[in-house]
């Protein structure tokens, strides 16, 4: 089963449309309920069905950027290019991440 879904809501972030995601089922490590809407995706590719890594707020990913494991993002921060973030890695703020930068471990 997929743990959210993209809703009709959209954004134009950097050129780009971007859908808001929407839990279809609790992930408990994180406080996210089903039905709670999380942040901006361009597509199901930028984050994860797998495990509990999560968007939160207005955070973005774009372009080929991934999110996986159990990393999070929150505020504004934003993923563009090929960046990706694995293990329990976590962006807060304004951050952003771009090229082909990535975040592992706890960072």
């Amino acid at each position: 089963m997929k743990k959210y879904e993209l809703t009709d809501e959209t954004i134009e972030f950097e050129g780009r449309k971007l859908y808001r995601i929407k839990a279809l089922k609790d992930i408990p490590s994180i406080g996210v309920k089903a039905g709670d809407l999380g942040g901006f995706v361009e597509s199901e590719y930028n984050l994860s069905q797998e495990r509990d890594c999560w968007i939160f707020d207005d955070a973005k990913a774009k372009d080929k950027s991934y999110v996986c494991d159990n990393s999070r993002m929150y505020g504004n921060s934003s993923m563009r290019d090929y960046s990706s973030m694995c293990d329990n890695s976590c962006m807060y703020g304004n951050s952003s991440m771009r090229d082909y930068s990535s975040m592992c471990d706890n960072s």
